[in-house]
This record gives C-alpha cells, structure tokens and sequence, in this order.
C-alpha cells in the first residue's frame, strides 16, 4: 500500500492541515455548538450515547409504520451505529447530523415497506434496460449522467426526491412538494460548514443525483464509508450477499417510477463497481456505462472529496486514510474485473475521462450506438446548453495534488498497474 511517511509529511500539506483547514472554514456558531457539547460530555451527556431502540421508535414516528422488510436491513442498521461509535470519532454537531441521516434513512425504509404494503400493484412496474452508470469515484461519472439526464426520453433521480422517495408525489404537486424544501435545507446545511463542498461536486434539489443515496434506506450501503471511517461496518459489509440490497434499490425504483415515467432510468453511482454480480442478477437487461481515469488523478481527488465530507461531522481524520482508500479502490477494481471475466461483454461500454472531457457529445453518441438508442437533435442541442451553462469550473476549482496526501506517485501506478493495462488507460 501506498504509505505517508514522516519526510512528506513535513514537506507538504498534511492531514492535520487539511482538518485545520476545515475547523477555520466552518462558522462560528458551529464551532461554538461544538465547544459546548464537549462540556456536555464532560458531564456525562452524549448524543453518541442516544440509543438505538430511541431512534428506531423516533423513525417509526416520522414514518407512521414500522415494518423492516429483509432481516439484513435490520442487521445492518445495527452495525452500522456501532460502528459511527466504535470507530468514526464523530463531535457533537456530527453526532447531531448522523442522527438525522439515520432517522431520515430509516423513516423512508419504513414508508416505502409500508407504501409497497398498501398498493402492491406498483411492483407491477417493469424496469426496462436502465442505463446504469458506474466506475471508481472522480472518473467523470456525474458529468457523464447529468449530460445524459438531458434526455427527454430519460427518467432520472432528482436530489430531492432521492433524500424523501415516500410518500411519493402526486403529479399535480409534484413541483410544489414540501420536501424540495426540505432537500435545500439539507444542502444549505452542508454550504453552510463546508462552503467549498460544491467545488467538487455542485448539488442542487432539482439537479440529478447519485442512486446512492436509495441505498441509504437499506443500511447496507458502501456509500456510508463516505461519511466516517467505519471500519467494523466496512468489514460486515465486505462478508454479505447484498443482492436483497439491490432487490430493495429496485422496488424504491418501482415506486417512483409509478408517479413519473420515462423510457429507460438513467442512473449513476460509483459504488456500483463493487457490486455487479448483484447489479447484473437483479437488472438482467442493464446498460453498464464504466468510466475509467489515470488514478494518479483518481485517488488524490477522491480523497480530496472523502476530507471535504468527512470535515462536516469529524474533527479527528485518520492520517492513515489514504492506505485504506486505495486499499477499498483495489478490492472494488478486483470484484469489477473479476464480474467482468466471468459475464457477457455485451452489457458494458467503457468511456475513458479524457475523451468524455475532450468530446463530450460524441462521446454519449457512442453510447448511444453501442446500446441501439435513439440520439437525436433535440437531445443534442440539450447537451450542448448545458455544458455552456455548465463550464468546468462554475463552482470553483477542486485543487488537490498526490503529495497532500502523501502517496507515493510509483506505488501507486504499481499496486493499479493491472486495471491500467487492462483497460488501456493513459496518463493525463
């Protein structure tokens, strides 16, 4: 594994910097809140120390039911706070906002159980080849999707709909929906602490966003790691079958797509590539977009953007995080490459960054005619609004470099040398 050692540590920007950083970025009121919970802990009180039957009981609430679906749900969910306390050095306003990602996630498992209970006719729907876009993170894969996105033809997962699938809107109301509201609280709330969040990937209620986030309501997600290290749950995680995960993700599907229809989901989510045999058996027909990039660029920007979210809940960084990153991006790369050995060639089409950023257009028409869709003009000149609207950069610049994180340029080109060769990636 790539290592830092003491050398560059002292000669570049460290991890203890980068979380210097994120304390000056965030307001003084949160810093304040902060202080103030630490005295509470000194007497005693945590919200760490909240328990797991409160927040059961406090979703049930919010959700108005209470049924669990798969017993690995439940499982997970339990692992999973155990593992935001054990290992996820977490301060008071993380504690604050883990406890609402919880609820929130676990209040929309219980509505959608329940809404699928009450009109079981909507797993009547049929999910016909989704265009599902996958790879390892910072590869270009939102770009990708939201060019896609502008698709009349394509149904595609708003922010706001993704944070709150149930009830499920009506089509009358669906631009006035209370939970637009609650989606732009949300990231306001993520502004406020990490201003320069949207550098690295700008959000927005209304935009497209990663099918991720439907994987939350399962608790049995790889996105998690997003949040915290949680080395307990990572390690569970790793030993389950997760197809009922990927059962779940479909009837969440099923659901919306019963309110708003569209020829073919278009979907996006980098922690697909960990799971393609369960993707594949749930999704037969899939269409597999894989984005692939020179991962001297990869693992600098992912670990840029895993510092960034991290800084909103946690004060204490694991200076070791990058071994354990790349770690994660091996054994991702190590299931891909093996579902891929062992399946059909058909259901994949590789796009390699630097030609989606040089071509951006021809590049989708590529796609297009490898999975036999309709391109037309209305979708092109869609495509080409939205990336004069969307020139790189609107948001502010995403800088991050190897030596801030201290890996090592030839270990890392080493321990990737296979996927490179294999996929005929070139440096940038």
């Amino acid at each position: 594994m790539a290592t830092i050692t003491r050398q560059q540590m002292k000669d570049s920007k460290s991890v203890e910097t980068i979380e210097s950083d994120s304390l000056f970025r965030r307001r003084f009121s949160i810093r304040l809140l902060n202080s103030f919970g630490r005295i509470l802990e000194r007497t005693g009180w945590s919200p760490a120390n909240r328990s797991e039957d409160s927040l059961i009981a406090a979703a049930a609430r919010r959700a108005g039911a209470s049924e669990w679906g798969h017993e690995l749900f439940r499982e997970g969910f339990h692992v999973l706070l155990e593992s935001f306390r054990k290992d996820a050095n977490l301060h008071f306003t993380g504690w604050l906002g883990i406890h609402y990602l919880l609820i929130s996630h676990l209040s929309n498992h219980f509505g959608i159980q329940h809404e699928l209970k009450q009109h079981p006719q909507i797993l009547e729907e049929k999910i016909r080849r989704p265009l599902i876009i996958t790879g390892l993170p910072r590869t270009g894969t939102t770009l990708l999707h939201r060019l896609l996105c502008t698709d009349p033809a394509h149904r595609w997962l708003a922010y706001w709909e993704a944070v709150r699938p149930v009830p499920p809107p009506t089509r009358m109301a669906r631009d006035a929906d209370p939970r637009i509201a609650e989606a732009a609280r949300i990231l306001e709330s993520i502004s406020r602490q990490r201003p320069d969040m949207y550098s690295a990937h700008a959000m927005n209620p209304h935009y497209p966003e990663e099918c991720v986030i439907l994987f939350y309501n399962t608790f049995t997600a790889f996105g998690f790691e997003l949040f915290a290290r949680l080395d307990q749950y990572s390690q569970w995680l790793a030993r389950q079958d997760i197809t009922p995960t990927y059962q779940d993700y479909r009837q969440q599907l099923q659901l919306l797509q019963n309110q708003k229809r569209g020829e073919r989901w278009v979907l996006k989510a980098p922690v697909h590539i960990a799971a393609l045999d369960a993707l594949l058996a749930v999704f037969p027909d899939a269409c597999i977009v894989q984005t692939h990039r020179d991962l001297l660029k990869v693992l600098p920007s992912s670990q840029s953007f895993v510092h960034k979210w991290r800084s909103i809940y946690s004060d204490q960084i694991i200076n070791h995080e990058p071994q354990t990153s790349s770690y994660r991006l091996i054994n991702r790369i190590g299931r891909c490459m093996r579902v891929r050995d062992s399946v059909n060639s058909a259901p994949f089409y590789d796009v390699h960054y630097t030609d989606l950023v040089a071509d951006p257009i021809n590049t989708v028409r590529g796609i297009y005619n490898y999975f036999d869709f309709k391109f037309d003009d209305v979708f092109e000149s869609n495509m080409r609004a939205w990336l004069i609207n969307n020139p790189k950069g609107k948001h502010g610049k995403h800088s991050y470099s190897l030596e801030q994180f201290g890996l090592d340029r030839a270990q890392v080109s080493k321990e990737f040398a296979d996927y490179t060769a294999r996929f005929g990636i070139l440096p940038e």
